[in-house]
């Protein structure tokens, strides 16, 4: 080895250069073309909803509307024993509204019920962690758009519910622990959970998945309407 000073690496090796080289590959016309349907569906599907708070609180924003039910985030630095005891009493009442809490969440389905449901949600787990092993192994002949579809399925969870998080925590309980916060990723958390159940099941099976969850669904649904929702009201004379 000589004794000078190390070789200075060319423009082409710096990572900038690579990031600018990658950014000039692309193709901007179809980026925008797919980000504007994107952002169109986005906009007819929940737009509405701002336009609603516009008109209602005179901002798109509703946190206006809630100034005296907001929690301060100092609080959590003085009493970090709080963050604990909310987050044990939130979580499980945000997954129990978010499957049958109805009304103002007091109506209500049997508690062995959300352990059922419980026990469905996390049947997943270790079919997505095989899927995770496959990915890094290169055993799943996914192409690229298919890998990279997946991470941003499991990334756009991972935001919302540390946004839903943040929400319970900075609204009181009742009012941040509300399970309808996760309905804009219900699509991509069947897809999640679809896949990593299907990775366990023999191949033969996997094409009634759908059909199985989807019957399920629909029955767990018809059993809260006309055996739980119903008949809570009909009591009341309603």
């Amino acid at each position: 080895m000589g004794g000078g000073p190390p070789p200075r690496p060319e423009p082409a090796d710096t990572p900038l250069t690579d990031l600018a080289r990658r950014i000039a590959a692309v193709d901007w016309r179809a980026f925008l073309r797919y980000a504007g349907l994107a952002l169109g569906v986005a906009a007819a599907v929940a737009g509405w909803w701002y336009v609603r708070n516009t008109v209602l609180y005179g901002s798109p924003q509703h946190f206006p509307a809630n100034v005296d039910r907001q929690v301060s985030w100092e609080i959590y630095l003085v009493r970090p024993d709080l963050l604990g005891r909310m987050l044990a009493i939130a979580i499980p009442m945000t997954f129990r509204n978010f499957w049958a809490g109805f009304a103002w969440t007091n109506i209500a389905v049997a508690p062995w019920l959300y352990w059922v449901l419980l026990g469905a949600c996390v049947a997943c787990l270790p079919g997505l962690v095989l899927l995770i092993a496959d990915a890094r192994a290169g055993r799943l002949g996914w192409s690229v758009f298919q890998v990279r579809a997946f991470w941003l399925l499991l990334l756009t969870l991972t935001l919302l519910k540390f946004a839903v998080l943040g929400y319970i925590l900075l609204i009181d309980l009742g009012g941040g622990s509300q399970g309808r916060y996760l309905f804009p990723v219900l699509f991509a958390m069947l897809m999640v959970w679809g896949l990593g159940v299907g990775r366990v099941l023999p191949e033969r099976a996997r094409s009634a998945l759908p059909f199985v969850a989807g019957g399920a669904l629909l029955a767990f649904n018809l059993y809260c309407l006309l055996g739980v929702v119903m008949p809570f009201y009909r009591a009341l004379g309603l």
